[in-house]
């Protein structure tokens, strides 16, 4: 299969789903807005996509879309021969968040997605079709397949899609912790995850935030650094920087992200070191901060580009 953006199969399954309306064949978009109008209104918790993925993925990342619309806006241009710019748009606009897990211990090529967002039924149904190549399966909750892709779409409700080689795990933790409250929107701590790591990835914000529960080979795509200083996790986040902003590095076409990240060593006296290979690679850009005997680095200022980002989630 051709190499694919994670986050762009999501968008492009759900995608198929989100801008039916301008595509609808025979029935006029009049029609089909008039069908959705008259679904019966009910409110539906809207579950956050990070409870539902597994905990035991290497890594994971929180995308809140209305803050990085140009970003999840490229993956689809890029990657959709001949799709519209206002295809795109649409698709981004019915969104507001992604999480992604990548990769287990076991099987590093592992790929769970989840997003929430606001998904017309009547959507659904036009869109995903068996005239379109779909096959349609309930057990309960409704799945698609095609043979365009080896991922499973579950859509549980108009406010969560999911999307993963095998979508029953999710779906199971979908009931679990919709089960657990009955706020509008819930959360629940992922199994497997220690607090610290839990509470950066649900702290509110505009960034791009990830977690490294296995960080090594992650790290050296990310930074083009091979650091052999055994780490027990690392987290960041990615702040999109604005196109006239060469304060950090940003580059006219490509003004990417600044990286700010934490590093934990699995032994203090490795942060040294490291701070010396960091230093050596990005020189004065960077800023970094470690405390006398303490095995955790903080660096920020580190300019990433945008295709280095997507190169990180790319299967």
């Amino acid at each position: 299969m051709k190499r694919r953006n994670i986050i762009f199969t999501l968008l492009a399954a759900a995608g198929a789903v989100l801008f039916v309306l301008p595509l609808a064949g025979c029935k006029s978009t009049k029609a089909i807005s008039d069908e959705i109008s008259a679904e019966k209104v009910e409110v539906i918790p809207k579950v956050d996509p990070l409870a539902v993925l597994d905990g035991d993925s290497a890594v994971y990342f929180r995308v809140p879309v209305a803050d990085h619309k140009p970003f999840v806006k490229s993956l689809l241009l890029s990657n959709i021969d001949g799709m519209a710019d206002a295809d795109a748009e649409t698709i981004v606009n019915h969104l507001d968040m992604i999480c992604l897990g990548v990769g287990t211990k076991e099987n590093p090529k592992r790929l769970q997605l989840a997003a929430s967002g606001s998904i017309p039924r009547i959507a659904v149904k036009t869109a995903l079709s068996e005239k379109k190549g779909w096959t349609k399966f309930t057990d309960p909750v409704t799945y698609y397949t095609h043979p365009g892709t080896k991922y499973q779409l579950a859509v549980p409700t108009t406010a969560n899609v999911f999307l993963a080689d095998d979508a029953s795990p999710l779906v199971e933790n979908y009931k679990t912790v919709l089960g657990s409250d009955t706020e509008s929107v819930i959360t629940a701590q992922t199994d497997g995850w220690n607090d610290e790591v839990y509470e950066w990835m649900t702290a509110p914000g505009s960034a791009m935030r990830f977690c490294v529960l296995r960080p090594q080979a992650f790290l050296a795509r990310l930074l083009g650094v091979d650091m052999r200083f055994a780490l027990e996790f690392a987290s960041g986040e990615l702040t999109a920087v604005k196109q006239d902003d060469t304060a950090a590095g940003g580059v006219p076409g490509d003004a990417g992200y600044e990286l700010s990240m934490k590093l934990v060593f699995q032994k203090a006296r490795v942060v040294r070191a490291a701070l010396a290979v960091l230093s050596l690679a990005f020189g004065d850009r960077m800023q970094a901060t470690a405390e006398n005997g303490s095995n955790v680095l903080q660096v920020s200022g580190i300019h990433v580009s945008n295709v280095t980002v997507l190169d990180l989630l790319v299967e």
